[in-house]
C-alpha cells in the first residue's frame, strides 16, 4: 500500500515520472483497475500540484481514456464491482478535478 510517509517525501517530479509509470503499465498490461493499484493512482494524484504540467495533463488524459474504455468493458460483462467503483473515481478525478475530459463529451 501507498504509505503516506513514500507519496509525501516524493518531489513533483517524482510523483508525476511515478504516475506516468502507473499509467503505462495500467494502458499495456492490465485489463482491469484492482484496488490495490487505484489506491497507488490515488495516492500519487492527491500528490500532483494544479496547474498541471503538459506530461502529467497527458498522463491523467491518458487515465482518462483508459478507465473509461475499462468501464464500458466491465458494464457489459457485468464482473468486478470493486474494479467498477474504482474505475468511476479515477475517472471523477481525472475528469473533473483535473480538467481532462472534452467539454463536449462528458464522460461522468
Amino acid at each position: 500500500a501507498p504509505l503516506l510517509s513514500i507519496v509525501k517525501s516524493m518531489d513533483t517530479m517524482t510523483r508525476e515520472t511515478v504516475l506516468s509509470y502507473h499509467v503505462d503499465w495500467l494502458d499495456e498490461k492490465a485489463d482491469f483497475l484492482d484496488t490495490q493499484f487505484a489506491v497507488w493512482i490515488y495516492a500519487l494524484l492527491v500528490g500532483i500540484d494544479k496547474p498541471l504540467s503538459p506530461s502529467a495533463a497527458s498522463d491523467i488524459r491518458s487515465l482518462l481514456v483508459k478507465c473509461c474504455k475499462m468501464r464500458s468493458e466491465c458494464n457489459a460483462k457485468k464482473k468486478r464491482e470493486n474494479s467498477l467503483a474504482c474505475l468511476n473515481i479515477m475517472i471523477t478525478l481525472a475528469g473533473t478535478y483535473f480538467g481532462q475530459e472534452e467539454p463536449d463529451r462528458r464522460v461522468i
